[in-house]
């Protein structure tokens, strides 16, 4: 288990935003930002005639914040950084036997404030992954198919930008050991 409090204070930060009056997006200074807060980390492990299984968790409450009143886009002092969430969770179970391993992972994003609206909404994404391996002499194959937003929710995590529902992913990779 670990839990760390963090604080930074940040001079010259950068911000994408538009231009006024136009769709040219273009770095701005922010001059000064202030981001703090704290994340706990918890794991557990045991074994069974099953293999080893792992339940790890994160919980990250955090803010980042504008000190500095700025125009374009309207920010005042104070205000949470755009796209930056005040809370994550993650949450995730591994089961691994022999040469085969199970992932479920749970990941919660809390609202975040966007440039055109006021808020984002907060979602609840859930994965699961299989991976096996397969060794022989000095090579390695390491094999695994993931879902990903097996919930099929609908999210953003920019505004006017959808995220892809329910997808998988197939990979690979290989090893030669000497």
């Amino acid at each position: 288990s670990s839990l760390t409090f963090y604080h930074r204070l940040i001079k010259n930060w950068i911000l994408w935003s538009p231009v006024e009056n136009s769709f040219i997006w273009s770095p701005s200074n922010l001059t000064k930002v202030r981001s703090y807060g704290l994340e706990i980390n918890h794991s557990l492990t045991f074994n069974s005639i099953n293999g080893c299984h792992k339940l790890k968790g994160t919980l990250n409450l955090g803010r980042s914040e504008n000190l500095v009143d700025i125009q374009t886009p309207n920010y005042k002092a104070g205000q949470q950084l755009l796209y930056s969430p005040k809370m994550t969770f993650n949450l995730q179970w591994l089961s691994e036997f022999k040469n085969f391993s199970f992932i479920l992972n749970g990941h919660y994003t809390g609202e975040v404030m966007a440039v055109n609206q006021e808020n984002l909404q907060d979602y609840f994404l859930l994965s699961v992954q299989l991976n096996k391996a397969l060794v022989i002499n000095n090579f390695k194959l390491d094999g695994f198919l993931k879902f990903e937003n097996i919930l099929n929710h609908s999210y953003f995590i920019i505004e006017n930008r959808p995220m892809p529902v329910t997808h998988f992913l197939l990979g690979a990779k290989f090893n030669i050991n000497y």
